[in-house]
């Protein structure tokens, strides 16, 4: 019978030896792939990143500005393309308005577009398929890169000072008859934004700025439909072009009165 009881013993003692030895295996797996992610997020085996992460995950992760700049400069390993050939290194894009300035804007706004772009959230030709092609991570640290970066405006031919005049009215006062909010109201005294959720407007190629307020209008921009699209619809094309007129030249380095011919 002192027999009996000693083997059951032992394969009992077996068992839980086992057990304990699964169980710090799971926990040694786990840690270890919290350690790979930065952000401290385990991503579940077999499902991959992606770039269809929650916005939590996203948030989490602590973004590398090199890796960014490197995203920035060469594209990714799994397609994605230089962002310099639309952007420029240093985010300044180009003048003529067909791709934003983005030279230290919001490392949450950007990083929240790429997902959007990613999600279907926006729908954009060019960047739909290249923000499917960013992981998460790259998300962060593209994002992170161009935040850092602080390019000058360029010196832009300034538009018509009475559709200056007129923007500055809109974005300052608004237009209470017709319940039009001040774009200031949200996007800051002189469009500096809000970080880290509402993007800067000061230096933003009108055309770009005329572009995506059509976007919104016409419902093809949908990532903030209570806001946004709200406002932009109660604007004619007189005004979209005055508030864009504003805004780019806030920041320019060529005034609006330096250009007007001498009477």
């Amino acid at each position: 019978m002192k027999r009996r009881y000693t083997v059951l013993a032992l394969v009992a003692g077996v068992h839980a030896t086992a057990g304990l030895i699964v169980l710090a295996q799971s926990q040694n797996a786990s840690q270890a792939a919290a350690g790979a992610n930065k952000g401290g997020t385990a991503t579940p085996q077999g499902t991959g990143a992606g770039p269809f992460v929650t916005q939590f995950q996203s948030k989490s992760l602590e973004p590398d500005i090199q890796h960014g700049a490197v995203i920035a400069a060469q594209g990714t390993a799994a397609g994605a393309p230089a962002c310099a050939q639309c952007h420029a290194y240093n985010g300044v894009s180009d003048a003529s308005g067909a791709f934003p300035r983005i030279a230290g804007q919001s490392r949450s706004y950007l990083a929240e577009q790429l997902r959007d772009f990613a999600s279907g959230a926006r729908n954009n030709a060019f960047m739909t398929p290249i923000a499917k092609a960013l992981s998460a991570q790259d998300m962060a640290d593209v994002a992170a890169y161009y935040a850092s970066t602080n390019a000058p405006t360029l010196p832009l031919k300034p538009p018509q000072a009475a559709l200056v005049k007129a923007g500055e009215t809109l974005a300052t006062v608004g237009n209470a008859q017709r319940q039009i909010q001040s774009c200031n109201n949200c996007h800051g005294p002189g469009g500096a934004g809000q970080r880290p959720a509402i993007p800067y407007l000061e230096g933003q190629y009108a055309n770009y700025t005329t572009f995506t307020l059509r976007e919104w209008q016409r419902g093809y921009r949908k990532n903030s439909p209570d806001q946004m699209a709200v406002q932009a619809k109660k604007l004619n094309d007189q005004e979209i072009a005055a508030v864009s007129a504003y805004y780019q030249q806030v920041a320019s380095p060529v005034k609006v009165a330096e250009a007007q011919p001498k009477e």
